[in-house]
């Protein structure tokens, strides 16, 4: 006999009404760059399969237009008549606008003529040919003033050219030449000097030939985009300019670059459009493809603000995986998306590739220049509810499987779903607060879900010993009970916010329910700080998550839980 008979195993719940939340408001971790150091490879945190290099990328016949079979990039050209890019990966940001003055910002034309206007009438009053002095003089001033300016920026060291643009390069021309060096057109702050080159992709992989496949000096609805960007931000700053590159590859299955890069009005408000982007990609989905955020990696020395993640595609016939680089300068932002199948590329490779572009940029956009970029292990972006799971730190769990759903955390009221080996009641332990997040698949109507519980202690080792207890009753239960049979449990490892360390266990346990069948559970614990992190899923026979992967989202539950206080 089961110590907990499988009849009454509680089916999987459905997500309860928001009004039923009630829990004390948490403030997400304000973000502190830690200490710069020498770029290395991505952490192992999981034990699961290491995300190396792979060797087949590099020896490939050299690049070559007359080859019958090139392979078409992964940012194709949105051109009438050709095979566009695909509208599924994608993201649809506002069309850019024509650029307008700040209110601080007026012709000093317009200052002189409303201070002639603010004349008193009633005083003495000025012949036409005193009001004509005036003006001579007011505009001499506005001349000056404009030669000192425009010294001052041809003399910047990285400013625009002397040299003015020819009439096809003026700032109207939309798109440069696809083919050999392109032209520079140039705007009010950004030329296409400024964006990631062929020379540039070289970390990313040296043995490939690498060209620009397109340049676009204004942007639109039509656009090709980043990932995990494809529904318009709400509240997001409207770019003075913004201008897209992107390039291609040679060789089996190339990899492929985007580059958008924005200037705005301020570094306060390039700040603020970064913050609104990094929330996007925290949250990260793809229309009609699962988008997983399969690493995250902390990114300094790379201008004033950045990060860096890996998005794993499921979805079509092999993964595709996209390393996205955000990083921001004084007033440009820049977002940098590498494509590659089969497998990823690193984050430190995608780092270095941006910090080209970062620093061509830094001095005319008045920010920081990349200078020993480094990054290492840690969470991604702030998720939809901070402190806990998103979706997009899911991976699909099968090849029809829909989008993942949530409901709102909530205080955990009653006993956890579990194995029927665990013991501990959260609801009931001493000292500690549990709360509960249940995620869901769009268009399952079975048992498969998985459920989020994080419980709040008095001390690190009050949550260290909770976490312990569900190891030693997952070990423990074949010898208490008779029929649950239980994986040996596997340490698992991780950095959290503020560099905390991350420890604990998963397991796979499988619980008879008649003499014919069974139930398997996916169970992983654990404990960063005070607060402890269980994990409970429950698969079906189409829907599962892989053993390498359910060590991920358990190390990632305590990664989120670090990023609140």
């Amino acid at each position: 006999m089961v110590g907990k008979d499988s009849s009454d195993y509680r089916p999987r719940r459905a997500l309860p009404a928001d009004d039923e939340v009630d829990l004390p408001e948490q403030q997400p971790v304000p973000p502190q760059p830690p200490a710069q150091q020498p770029s290395t490879p991505a952490d192992d945190l999981t034990d699961a399969g290491s995300a190396d290099d792979d060797d087949t990328a590099f020896g490939f016949p050299a690049y070559s237009e007359a080859e019958p079979d090139e392979p078409k990039p992964l940012y194709r050209d949105e051109v009438p008549g050709q095979s566009s890019f695909d509208d599924r990966t994608r993201i649809q940001q506002p069309a850019a606008t024509p650029r307008v003055r700040l209110p601080d910002s007026r012709h000093p034309d317009e200052d002189v003529l409303d201070d002639l206007g603010d004349i008193d009438e009633d005083g003495p009053r000025i012949s036409q040919r005193g009001r004509m002095a005036l003006l001579i003089g007011a505009v001499a001033a506005v001349v000056v003033l404009g030669l000192a300016i425009g010294y001052a920026v041809i003399g910047r060291p990285n400013g625009p050219s002397a040299n003015p643009p020819s009439p096809g390069n003026s700032p109207s021309a939309s798109e440069t030449s696809t083919t050999g060096t392109p032209e520079q057109p140039r705007g009010e702050l950004l030329t296409t000097e400024m964006l990631v080159a062929a020379a540039d992709a070289k970390p990313i992989d040296g043995a490939r030939d690498w060209k620009v496949s397109r340049t676009l000096t204004k942007t639109d609805n039509n656009s090709p985009k980043a990932v995990c960007l494809g529904t318009a931000i709400e509240g997001l700053p409207t770019a003075r300019e913004a201008m897209i590159q992107t390039l291609e590859s040679n060789g089996k299955e190339p990899p492929a670059i985007l580059h958008l890069a924005s200037a705005y009005g301020s570094p306060e408000e390039a700040a603020q459009a970064y913050a609104l982007i990094a929330k996007a990609i925290g949250n990260c989905t793809v229309k009609d493809r699962g988008a997983w955020l399969y690493t995250a990696r902390t990114v300094t020395g790379l201008g004033d603000q950045s990060l860096g993640v890996v998005i794993k595609l499921a979805g079509g016939e092999q993964p595709e995986y996209r390393s996205l680089i955000l990083s921001r300068t004084g007033r440009v932002l820049n977002v940098v998306d590498v494509a590659k199948q089969s497998d990823d590329v690193p984050v430190d490779k995608a780092v270095r590739t941006t910090a080209a572009a970062v620093n061509r940029q830094c001095t005319t956009a008045g920010g920081a220049c990349a200078k020993q970029t480094a990054d290492k292990a840690g969470p991604p972006p702030v998720g939809d509810q901070p402190g806990y799971l998103s979706g997009g730190d899911l991976p699909t769990p099968g090849d029809q499987a829909g989008p993942w759903f949530a409901d709102e955390p909530r205080n955990l009221t009653g006993t956890q779903h579990d194995s029927t080996c665990e013991t501990a009641d959260l609801s009931k332990v001493a000292g500690g607060r549990a709360v509960s997040r249940t995620f869901l698949v769009d268009g399952d109507s079975g048992d498969f879900g998985l459920d989020e519980y994080m419980v709040t202690l008095k001390s690190e080792a009050e949550a260290k010993k909770l976490a312990k207890k569900f190891v030693d009753d997952w070990e423990s239960c074949e010898k208490r009970k008779i029929t649950p049979k239980v994986e040996d449990p596997v340490k698992v490892k991780g950095t959290g916010a503020k560099d905390a360390k991350i420890n604990g266990w998963v397991t796979e346990i499988k619980v008879p329910t008649s003499d014919a069948n069974a139930r398997t559970f996916r169970v992983g614990v654990a404990w960063v700080g005070p607060k402890v992190v269980y994990t409970f899923l429950s698969p079906t026979k189409n829907l599962d998550i892989n053993d390498g992967d359910w060590k991920r989202v358990t190390v990632r539950a305590a990664e989120r839980a670090t990023q609140v206080n």
